[in-house]
């Protein structure tokens, strides 16, 4: 009766276990730049970093649903740590990375591709990271938060249309209590780009913005009845690949260098390659004169379509 007992007590452990299971699976690394100036207790500071954010973006539960442990979405955060202004105070680069599984295969496709170039932060050993999404704590926490939940909402929308729609919007909220806080990539005036807006507020202003929503459904088709179904229908699938790009050259072609449009391409651009490459002669020229317009700065990269037998 005790092993009964006992037996049951293990699965109810286990399934509980999984209800608990969080959305993100994130590998997280802290590298730094600092050139002669890294001591041995910045190394400490810089491993403490890794761990908290590890459990920061790992044990929180981001949304209400139930994921499996298998289902968790794979993504990786980098901090590159550039400049050390004070013994708790850091600039820093972050280089954030999602990928989604893709049906019947072993393959996983590149959502986001992002390298966050401002990026000023405070962390302490002694205290938590701590974040509200109802308030504005700290611009590392904030920072974090946003990404967490543009990973969710992107890899959401990639299996339903506008599906993420609600991670979005808590991300924009993000934004929204993070722009009072003096720092860099929050407001529409902080790009220090000049041809491109390549901050946080122009990323989601993107995804967000009704005029360029048919990114937002080039998420979804491309992944859902395009990679998803090459597997078994690798021409019907390559086929509504190619016209969900048109979808993107709308856009450019309504917005000249829009971020989202130059982030998709990018975090694409080596699958879409690989994918165009094995197709009939027509639809290679026609894909890459398509690509070279959108994605102009690495027009060069996209003659390895034409060039590949």
């Amino acid at each position: 009766m005790r092993k009964y007992i006992l037996l049951i007590f293990i699965v109810l452990l286990g399934f509980t276990n999984i209800l608990k299971a969080q959305e993100l699976n994130c590998n997280v690394q802290v590298v730094s730049a600092l050139k002669g100036s890294a001591s041995s207790d910045d190394k400490t500071t810089f491993d403490e970093l890794k761990k908290r954010v590890y459990e920061f973006l790992n044990s929180r539960k981001w949304t209400s649903d139930v994921f499996q442990t298998s289902e968790r979405i794979e993504c990786s955060l980098t901090i590159n740590v550039t400049e050390k202004l004070s013994s708790e105070e850091f600039k820093a680069t972050i280089q954030v990375q999602s990928k989604r599984p893709i049906f019947n295969s072993t393959y996983n496709s590149t959502i986001l591709s992002f390298i966050d170039e401002n990026f000023h932060f405070k962390f302490s050993k002694s205290l938590p990271l701590e974040f509200s999404e109802n308030s504005y704590s700290s611009n590392i926490t904030s920072v974090l938060a946003f990404y967490a939940y543009m990973i969710i909402g992107l890899d959401y929308e990639t299996y339903s249309l506008k599906g993420g729609q609600a991670y979005l919007q808590k991300a924009q909220q993000v934004v929204n209590y993070a722009q009072s806080s003096g720092e860099d990539g929050w407001n529409a005036t902080d790009s220090k780009a000049k041809s491109i807006f390549s901050d946080r507020y122009w990323l989601i202003e993107n995804l967000l913005n009704g005029s360029l929503e048919s990114t937002r459904e080039f998420l979804y088709k491309y992944h859902r009845f395009g990679l998803d179904i090459m597997a078994d229908k690798m021409e019907d699938g390559r086929k509504v690949m190619q016209e969900s790009l048109t979808l993107l050259q709308a856009v450019h072609e309504q917005k000249p260098n829009s971020l989202i449009v130059q982030t998709l391409v990018g975090a694409k651009s080596d699958e879409l390659i690989k994918t165009f490459s094995k197709a009939p002669a027509d639809v290679k020229a026609s894909v890459s004169t398509l690509l070279k317009r959108i994605d102009s700065p690495n027009a060069a990269k996209y003659q390895a379509i034409l060039s590949a037998h």
